[in-house]
């Protein structure tokens, strides 16, 4: 997960993160090997505007445990991995990841990847996440269920791919300028038949699935948690302990007196019940219930 913060705060994660430059590569060329073998694959990316990148210098918009998100400029983000073994290791999948996603047609519900530039990809720019958003005001019902489906049709785009995303939460759900949901950070994913590492937030885990692999039902559930925060403005039993919420989920306690709309009770209880074997089962209701499609 990749957390939007202060410039001040990435800053302070930067010296750690932020090891390469792009006017000295020669140098760096002994701290990447490790990346390169895996990633041989995937296409460098080139533009007159990475001309003049330079890493150490380039605002910080995110950061993560392995992996800072610079900007470029107003179009593009080079999302920027460390030189560890984890991080190398995180970097291969997000691009293995992006390279399955985009080999027939690029999915709009996908923050779009353009190819890689030294230790990082190179990103589209978008506004800010859904949490951001939903904790900056209120939200139109209208725009609630514009990002549910566009949310549900991404994950369902994945999973037809064979990638199980591992981390579905508000926080990887970015929008762009016109307010439009995208699906991001693939570092950790489950990738066909090659295990993820991604772990979802407590919130959005049933107890009963610690510990498998990511998969459709794992994913559902999360789901019903994302939508829950789209449509209240907070995370299920947000005030609550961690371990009060695993309590709750296992005694199939859920929130859903708190959802306003009863088609979107029914779509969230299903969701966190398992009644859903299939994302496109679930994109089909979110179809019926939102006026019929958007």
């Amino acid at each position: 997960m990749l957390t939007v913060g202060t410039v001040q705060k990435v800053r302070t994660m930067q010296t750690d993160v932020t090891v390469v430059h792009c006017h000295s590569r020669s140098a760096r060329h002994s701290n990447s090997s490790r990346h390169s073998k895996s990633a041989h694959h995937a296409k460098p990316f080139h533009c007159k505007a990475l001309d003049d990148f330079n890493d150490y210098d380039a605002p910080s918009l995110g950061y993560g445990g392995s992996a800072a998100v610079l900007a470029v400029n107003a179009q593009l983000v080079v999302k920027l991995f460390s030189t560890s073994p984890e991080a190398g290791k995180e970097l291969m999948r997000e691009l293995d990841v992006y390279q399955r996603l985009t080999r027939d047609r690029q999915s709009p519900y996908v923050m779009q990847c353009f190819g890689r530039w030294e230790t990082g990809v190179v990103l589209e720019r978008l506004e800010m996440t859904v949490r951001q958003r939903l904790q900056g005001g209120e939200v139109s019902p209208k725009l609630q269920d514009l990002w549910i489906i566009e949310i549900a049709r991404a994950v369902r785009f994945l999973h037809q791919n064979r990638i199980y995303h591992g981390d579905i939460s508000c926080q990887n759900m970015m929008l762009d300028r016109n307010d439009n949901a995208k699906i991001c950070d693939f570092a950790g994913s489950r990738m066909g038949k090659k295990k993820g590492w991604a772990r979802y937030q407590v919130r959005n885990q049933h107890p009963s699935y610690i510990g498998q692999q990511p998969n459709a039902m794992t994913e559902i559930f999360a789901l019903g948690s994302v939508f829950f925060e789209i449509v209240t403005g907070y995370p299920p039993y947000e005030y609550l302990p961690e371990s009060s919420v695993q309590q709750k989920y296992a005694e199939g306690d859920f929130p859903l007196n708190f959802i306003i709309r009863p088609e979107m009770q029914a779509v969230i209880g299903s969701c966190w019940r398992g009644e859903y074997r299939k994302v496109s089962h679930l994109c089909e209701d979110i179809e019926l219930y939102v006026e019929n499609g958007i």
